[in-house]
C-alpha cells in the first residue's frame, strides 16, 4: 500500500493527521506480522529457514520496509537485516522504549514473545548515519513522506507536532520546514508564465516612469523609480510574496541562510539581480555634471572626492567578499569545482551570483573612475591617491575580518584597469579588454572559492570528529 501525504499548503495539524494515520497503519502491520510470525516459528522450529510460509513472511516483511529479529533463549536465532545491530535492538526491547536510536537510525518497534522466544519487528522512520555519501544519506523513510527538510526532536514543544502509538504513549516530534516539504514544485510552466509577467510588469512600469520622467528632474526619477522596486522587494521578503515562487527549493533556508535579507539562495539571487539592474540603470542614466562642474572648481575638493570614491570602492570589495564567505559558508552547496559530479543546480545558482556580485562592482568602479576621468585626475595623481586611501583603509579596517589582501588588490587592479579603459575610450565590449577583465574575475573567484571551500571542509571534519568522539 502507497501512503501519499502532500505539503504544498502545510498545516500543522493537517500534517499531523496524515503522517499519524501512516503510522497507525503501521502498527497495525507490524502487529499482525508478529502474531503470524510467531504461529509460523511455533509450528516448525526444526526447519524454520526451508519453511514456505517462514520465506513468504520474510518477503512480505521486506516489501513492507520494516526487519524482524528473533531471539531463543537470549541468543539470536533468526536476523532478518544485518543493517540492524542485533545486541543494541535487545538492549532497546528490554527497556520497553518503542521508538529509540540505533547506530545508523531511528526506529519504531514492537515485539511479543512465546515461551523462551522473543519476537522483535523493527521500521526504520529516519536513517543517521555518522558518515554520509553517496550512498549513506540522512533521510526520512520514504513510506512516511516527511517533508526531508524536517527536524526530529524526542521532546515536544509549541514548535513541533507530536506522535504517538496506539496507547498514547509518545513516540516523537517533528518542527517542520516553514514553507512546506518543497517536493512537490509547481510545474515549470506556471514559473515561466509568471516570470514573462513579472518582466512585462517592470518594463512597463519603467515605460511608464519614462513618460513621468518628461515632467521631473532624471535623478529625481530613478530615485523615486529605485525606491519603489526596493519597497516592494522589501514586501516580497517578510510577506514570502509571490507564494509560488517560495514555495520552490531554490528559496528554501535549509540551503543557504545567513541572514533576513538572504534568508534562502533564491532571496539572494534576487536581491543581487535586483542590484545589479539598479547599479545598471544608474550607471547609465545618472547626471552628475553639475557636481563635476562644483568640483572641478577646487582641486582640494577632486582629490577628497577620490580619495573617498577609492575607500567606498574598497569597502564594497570587503562586503562582496563578506557575502561570499556567507554564501559558501553558511550554505549546503557544493563549491568543489575539482568534482564536476558533486555540483548541482544550487551549485549553478551560485556561481550566477558570484558572478553578478563582480559584475556590480566593476560597474560601480567604472562609473566612479569615469567621474575621476572626468574632473581630469592623471594616472599619478590616481596612483597617489590610491597609496592614501590604502593607508586611511588599513587604519579603518585592521580589526576587520571582512576584506583580506586578495580582495584589496582586485579593487585597486580593476581601478587601474578601468582608468586605462576610460583614458583610451575603450569600449566595454572590446574582445580584449572584456576578456582581461573576465581573467581577472575568474583568477579571484578561483582563489575565494579554493579559500572559503576548504575553510568548509576543516568545519565540517571538526563537527564530524565531534560526533565520532560522543
Amino acid at each position: 500500500m502507497q501512503y501519499n501525504v502532500h505539503f504544498n499548503d502545510i498545516e500543522p495539524k493537517d500534517v499531523q493527521k496524515k503522517v499519524q494515520s501512516v503510522l497507525d497503519s503501521k502498527e497495525k502491520e507490524m502487529t499482525t506480522f508478529l502474531e503470524y510470525l510467531k504461529t509460523i516459528v511455533d509450528k516448525n522450529e526444526t526447519n524454520l529457514f526451508l519453511n514456505d510460509d517462514f520465506i513468504k513472511e520474510r518477503k512480505e516483511a521486506n516489501d513492507k520496509g520494516f526487519y524482524f529479529i528473533i531471539f531463543d533463549c537470549g541468543d539470536l536465532k533468526y536476523w532478518s537485516n544485518s543493517m540492524v545491530a542485533f545486541d543494541d535492538v535487545d538492549d532497546s526491547v528490554i527497556t520497553k522504549k518503542p521508538f529509540f536510536k540505533l547506530k545508523n537510525a531511528w526506529y519504531l518497534s514492537q515485539n511479543t514473545t512465546s515461551g523462551d522466544k522473543l519476537f522483535i519487528t523493527l521500521l526504520p522512520l529516519k536513517t543517521e548515519y555518522v558518515i554520509q555519501n553517496n550512498f549513506l544519506v540522512n533521510e526520512f523513510n520514504h513510506i512516511f513522506n516527511i517533508p526531508q527538510e524536517s527536524i526530529l526532536s524526542t521532546t515536544q514543544s509549541s514548535e513541533t507536532v507530536s506522535f504517538h502509538d496506539f496507547d498514547d504513549k509518545f513516540l516523537f516530534a517533528l518542527k517542520l520546514p516553514l514553507n512546506g516539504s518543497n517536493t512537490n514544485d509547481p510545474p515549470t510552466g506556471v514559473i515561466i508564465i509568471y516570470l514573462i509577467s513579472l518582466i512585462c510588469f517592470i518594463s512597463f512600469f519603467y515605460k511608464l516612469g519614462k513618460i513621468i520622467s518628461n515632467y521631473l528632474n532624471g535623478n529625481v526619477f530613478l530615485l523615486i523609480y529605485a525606491s519603489v522596486i526596493i519597497f516592494l522587494r522589501v514586501y516580497s521578503i517578510i510577506y514570502k510574496f509571490p507564494k509560488i515562487l517560495y514555495s520552490q527549493r531554490l528559496f528554501d533556508p535549509h540551503y543557504y541562510a545567513s541572514s533576513t535579507i538572504l534568508n534562502s539562495l533564491g532571496d539572494f539571487l534576487v536581491n543581487v539581480f535586483i542590484v545589479f539592474y539598479l547599479i545598471l540603470l544608474f550607471s547609465k542614466r545618472w547626471k552628475n555634471d553639475k557636481i563635476e562642474s562644483y568640483l572641478s572648481t577646487n582641486k582640494y575638493l577632486v582629490y577628497v572626492s577620490a580619495i573617498f570614491g577609492i575607500c567606498f570602492i574598497v569597502e564594497l570589495g570587503g562586503l562582496i567578499n563578506y557575502l561570499l564567505y556567507g554564501l559558501i559558508i553558511n550554505s549546503s552547496i557544493s563549491f568543489n569545482v575539482s568534482n564536476i559530479f558533486e555540483l548541482n543546480s544550487f551549485s549553478l545558482f551560485s556561481f550566477i551570483i558570484i558572478g553578478l556580485l563582480l559584475a556590480s562592482f566593476y560597474l560601480v568602479i567604472d562609473s566612479i573612475v569615469k567621474f575621476f576621468v572626468r574632473l581630469n585626475i592623471s594616472i599619478k595623481q590616481l596612483i597617489l591617491i590610491t597609496l592614501i586611501s590604502a593607508g586611511a583603509i588599513l587604519l579603518i579596517n585592521h580589526s576587520k575580518q571582512w576584506w583580506d589582501i586578495n580582495t584589496i588588490s582586485l579593487a585597486f587592479v580593476l581601478i587601474l584597469c578601468s582608468y586605462y579603459i576610460r583614458k583610451k575610450n575603450i569600449h566595454f565590449l572590446n574582445y580584449s579588454a572584456f576578456l582581461f577583465l573576465v581573467l581577472i574575475f575568474s583568477a579571484y573567484s578561483a582563489m575565494i572559492i579554493y579559500r572559503y571551500n576548504n575553510t568548509k571542509e576543516k568545519n565540517n571534519r571538526v563537527i564530524l570528529a565531534e560526533k565520532i568522539d560522543k
